[in-house]
């Protein structure tokens, strides 16, 4: 058998407010899952985790950005959720959508399983620096306290036309999007 080769990441995601260490896993297909936290690190080193997805948004369309796919959770809408910034972009040939791009999708809430609810993805407007398309690279995004005085922002970098280069984002206040910081 030949090995087959993936680029998934992985970000802690408190989506239901518990405080619990969720993660979000973005994979090489495009495709999101994630990781609830059931058991913390506890007793003989060990914890416990279950595994929900491909995840899908509220109207049923499974979630998928290109290929690579990377989330970054922030509360984009200021309701105290943390919503997700995802980045992607095609690398395979037979993409039947292909680009590349920043999108986000709203946090909802939990259903009846204490999984995520997700609005329908959608492109993110960035304010200060637009991210150009590319194709076969990589995109990166995460989400972290800077500063350290409890602000959220979003680190962004594109390989193609920015060279890697990263952007420091923070949400808007008047609408859904995020605003470059001069970082």
């Amino acid at each position: 058998h030949g090995v087959n080769w993936g680029f998934h990441r992985a970000a802690l995601w408190d989506y239901d407010g518990s405080g619990k260490q969720h993660l979000v896993v973005g994979t090489d297909k495009g495709l999101l899952y994630v990781l609830r936290e059931d058991k913390p690190l506890g007793k003989d080193d060990r914890f416990e985790f279950r595994s929900f997805g491909p995840l899908k948004d509220e109207e049923g369309n499974e979630i998928r950005i290109h290929h690579r796919l990377v989330a970054a959770p922030i509360d984009l809408d200021n309701d105290g959720d943390l919503d997700l910034v995802l980045a992607g972009a095609t690398y395979a040939p037979n993409d039947p959508h292909p680009g590349s791009g920043i999108y986000y999708s709203l946090n909802l809430g939990v259903d009846d399983e204490a999984t995520p609810r997700l609005s329908p993805v959608k492109r993110l407007e960035t304010i200060g620096h637009t991210h150009p398309d590319f194709k076969h690279l990589h995109a990166q995004a995460q989400a972290l306290d800077l500063s350290g005085n409890g602000e959220r922002v979003v680190a962004i970098g594109t390989q193609q036309g920015d060279n890697f280069r990263t952007y420091v984002y923070r949400p808007a206040k008047d609408r859904i999007a995020l605003e470059h910081t001069g970082v």
